[in-house]
């Protein structure tokens, strides 16, 4: 079922079109180049590529941490060979996204001959990545997957599907609404949530109308700012399954062809909404019942077939409620945590069970990042290997994920717990 390594070796194909290549001095690459426009570089330093584009760091210390990431993953058999930096001074990254969003579907389809071309944008409602092959539309500024990743417009675009898909919720514009969609959906507690967000931010519980109202008006000023409309999403607050009510699974949309990449159960916070980490791989079936994952894929196909346009990566998150309900909570629509898990499956294999984790270990480790390099080369064995994540924020917040192969999910436990006993 999860045919990782074909899908990668598809996605791992995007060509960058000639003239945007002409825009970043020096760069000579045939194939294989996945580029993120803006400074991201963790996500897809882990990807199955020949080459990733990257925006220049900011300073030289960041620069080293970069390279020794790299030089790690690589030791470890993990991401792609070349690294290519956009120098940031003369403004070459913004000439690249000027570039690329210029080019017309049809003119852009025939530079790069049918392949996935993605870039990476850091906007103010979280990263996206963009699959412009076969898409046939563009959004003016905002990107198709910027747009299409507001939760109320997803909600709305899916409305006619046949059955139950999401929770009974309301999109709510107006406050004067706010009472009657409360009162509807209300058992004691509903869920009201930010459209434009990601991660579990800007979703809060809440036990009166009054906090609704509250929540509602208090958002306003910055949704108004960024020139989103006013709505907020109530929905009704659901009893959770015991054990992993929160899953997901992933498909990579390229015209007329999907690629499933796999199923994930999910690691959420005390809250039960904060995104935390993702299992995946050999073992997930421990932790995913047959059933849920069948009603997964039942839910998402009713989703893709009602909405062509979406292209690309496409991950759907999923609750499973105490009455044995799985409903869709959310469309993202770009690389997610569980896509670096299904990359790593497709280069260290599927035979492994894989777990990522956000740990916190600061503000002042004891065990410096780039020494943790180190002592992780010596520690890592063929099975099992721990791959940190987002390693430029250790030293300024103590936060990191932390990636962990190894063929169970216990022997995974048991590296974490080793390589937490360090700090």
């Amino acid at each position: 079922m999860y045919e990782v390594k074909k899908v990668f070796a598809q996605v791992e194909g995007a060509i960058i079109a000639p003239n945007v290549r002409d825009a970043v001095e020096g760069l000579d690459i045939d194939s294989d180049l996945v580029g993120p426009v803006e400074f991201y570089g963790d996500r897809f330093s882990i990807m199955p590529a020949k080459a990733v584009l990257l925006k220049a760091p900011r300073n030289t210390f960041e620069n080293r941490l970069l390279e020794a990431h790299r030089r790690f993953l690589l030791a470890q058999g993990v991401g792609p060979t070349e690294v290519h930096y956009i120098p940031s001074a003369n403004n070459h990254s913004d000439g690249i996204v000027a570039r690329l969003l210029a080019l017309e579907p049809g003119e852009l389809q025939g530079h790069i001959s049918g392949c996935p071309l993605m870039f990476f944008m850091d906007t103010m409602d979280g990263d996206r990545v963009v699959s412009l092959a076969k898409t046939g539309k563009m959004g003016a500024e905002a990107s198709l997957a910027r747009r299409l990743n507001c939760k109320a417009l997803q909600r709305r675009l899916v409305a006619d599907a046949p059955g139950r898909i999401f929770p009974r919720h309301s999109i709510v514009s107006n406050v004067a609404d706010m009472g009657p969609a409360y009162e509807s959906l209300s058992d004691g507690e509903i869920v009201v949530k930010v459209p434009h967000l990601a991660s579990g931010e800007g979703m809060v519980v809440v036990d009166s109308l009054e906090k609704a109202t509250k929540f509602f008006q208090d958002w306003q000023p910055t949704l108004a700012h960024h020139g989103f409309p006013p709505d907020i999403i109530v929905e009704q607050k659901m009893p959770l399954a015991k054990g992993n009510s929160s899953t997901s699974v992933q498909f990579f949309r390229q015209g007329e062809r999907l690629y499933f990449l796999g199923c994930s159960a999910q690691h959420m916070g005390a809250d039960g909404f904060v995104h935390e980490g993702n299992m995946a791989g050999a073992a997930i079936h421990s932790r995913i019942p047959a059933w849920v994952e069948s009603e997964m894929l039942r839910l998402s196909s009713l989703v893709l077939d009602n909405l062509p346009e979406f292209q690309g990566f496409i991950g759907f998150d999923f609750i499973v409620t105490s009455s044995t309900q799985v409903l869709l909570t959310e469309i993202n629509l770009r690389i997610t945590a569980s896509t670096i898990l299904y990359a790593l499956m497709a280069q260290l294999g599927e035979h492994l069970s894989y777990d990522l984790r956000k740990i916190h270990v600061g503000p002042q480790p004891k065990l410096p990042v780039e020494e943790l390099f180190q002592v992780l080369s010596i520690f890592n064995k063929q099975t099992r290997k721990v791959l940190p994540l987002n390693p430029r924020l250790f030293d300024e917040t103590g936060d990191m994920f932390l990636a962990i192969c190894a063929p169970t999910f216990e022997e995974i436990d048991d590296a974490r717990n080793e390589v937490l006993s360090w700090f």
